[in-house]
């Protein structure tokens, strides 16, 4: 079982946003760069994603982190 699958459906309409950010955070920047982007709006108050990652608690957090990695390095070995 993947680690998307362990996911719960609301983790994983969070997980779907954060992709979705990530692909257009990536056609204008570097991986790197993307990915603190992306983080950023996860913590920030004002950012992106910060009311619906914050719903969230540090296990259900640390999931959807983990399952949005895998993906963001699948996407980078792919090109």
């Amino acid at each position: 079982m993947t680690d998307v699958e362990k996911l719960a459906e609301k983790q994983k309409m969070a997980l779907w946003h954060m992709r979705d950010s990530y692909v257009d955070l990536r056609e204008r920047y570097g991986f790197t760069t993307s990915m603190y982007f992306l983080l950023e709006s996860l913590i920030e108050l004002d950012g992106r994603h910060y009311e619906r990652y914050g719903k969230f608690n540090e296990k259900e957090r640390i999931k959807i982190m983990r399952a949005f990695t895998e993906w963001a390095f699948e996407q980078e070995e792919t090109e």
